[in-house]
């Protein structure tokens, strides 16, 4: 059955690439023939049994064990070191690369659900029925030493309970920590999972390996874009701040989307008065001033933050200022923030100082490659 669930994994992925090399194809009459067979040997009746069959494979692979599932990952992601190497040109890479994320993208989908199911198991383990009341002939009939025998009894069921309890929510770690990490690098799992699978992930790994842990914060990093409003809501703070501290080490991240979702979700919070000033400190400060290319959006947050009724201590408010980088701020958020007073008329004065500087530097640079040329 396992040999049986993995051909129909490769059998979808083919037929997906397959589908992909279609698509991409010149030639009309190709695609015409390649969606026309499909066509006509498919009927309402063979459909509907191509789905039961297609439910019966997920759910078997979806009930496998551990160590069977492992097996699982390790069959459809083999070593890919002689098809790299028979890849001598680029254009050969790149399909390469292209068949290699459609064949993973059904395991992708398979290892979010399967994983979804552990956190199910730690965060929600089964409870056990309550046993039923003993009859009141059968209680008047007892001795008391039955009746020692049946508390012995019950201590012994609540502490099996209890064990099998720990014991669910150590597989679910268990479960993610492995998979996790049997998982290759370009497996499109962000492509299946969503903000909610994410903060159960998160949860479910504080016991976890740091491996583990680290890829599911780079995960959320490069999923945090598709958040709403409503989910980041939903994330505490002191998560977003390791999603961002982990998420700035990728290369792979572009900063200007990572910086604009944050200050953006600062920015939301603060107007809708939700905003604690260490919350603010922390998220700005997750990333080096550096890694954003302007703080206009970071100064619209803490000025919404720094009018809210009643208005934060003193201190508070300096930690604010520490937070912002006003050198880079464009010349209209400077004489906005002189203009409202909340920021002290010093620090505006010496950043918009040092913002002619910036640009009187660069007018002079252009000038020199201009009588260079």
């Amino acid at each position: 059955r396992c040999l049986a669930a993995l051909l129909d994994i490769w059998h979808r992925a083919e037929a997906s690439a397959a589908a992909a090399a279609a698509l991409s194809s010149d030639s009309d009459e190709h695609f015409y023939r390649h969606h026309h067979h499909y066509r006509v040997f498919s009927s309402p009746y063979s459909s509907r049994q191509q789905q039961q069959q297609q439910r019966d494979t997920e759910n078997h692979l979806l009930s496998l064990p551990l160590p069977r599932f492992l097996q699982l990952i390790q069959a459809v992601c083999p070593s890919e070191s002689s098809s790299a190497a028979a890849a001598a040109t680029t254009e050969d890479e790149l399909k390469a690369e292209t068949n290699a994320h459609l064949r993973r993208r059904p395991l992708a989908e398979l290892a979010a659900r399967y994983l979804d199911q552990a956190f199910s198991r730690h965060l929600n383990p089964p409870q056990q029925a309550p046993t039923p009341p003993e009859r009141e002939a059968d209680a008047e009939k007892d001795d008391h030493k039955d009746q020692e025998e049946d508390h012995d009894d019950r201590v012994d069921k609540q502490a099996d309970e209890k064990s099998s309890e720990q014991l669910t929510r150590e597989s679910g770690v268990e479960v993610l920590d492995r998979v996790i990490l049997a998982l290759p690098a370009d497996t499109p799992l962000s492509e299946s999972i969503n903000a909610d699978w994410i903060r159960r992930a998160l949860r479910v790994s504080e016991t976890a390996s740091p491996e583990c842990r680290a890829k599911l914060l780079q995960l959320a990093g490069g999923a945090l874009h598709r958040f709403t409003q409503d989910e980041l809501r939903d994330t505490p703070a002191p998560v977003l701040c390791e999603i961002v501290e982990n998420t700035v080490k990728n290369d792979g991240v572009v900063p200007e989307v990572l910086s604009c979702v944050i200050d953006c979700h600062l920015l939301d919070l603060a107007r809708a008065g939700g905003l604690p000033v260490a919350d603010f400190v922390k998220l700005a400060a997750s990333m080096s001033p550096d890694y954003r290319t302007s703080h206009d959006t970071l100064y619209e947050a803490a000025e919404a933050l720094l009018s809210a009724d009643p208005l934060p201590p003193e201190s508070e408010r300096q930690q604010v200022f520490d937070a912002l980088d006003l050198n880079r701020c464009s010349e209209a958020i400077l004489q906005r923030a002189l203009d409202k007073g909340l920021v002290p008329a010093r620090l505006v004065c010496q950043a918009a100082i040092d913002v002619a500087k910036r640009l009187r530097y660069q007018l002079e640079e252009l000038e020199k490659i201009k009588l260079v040329s």
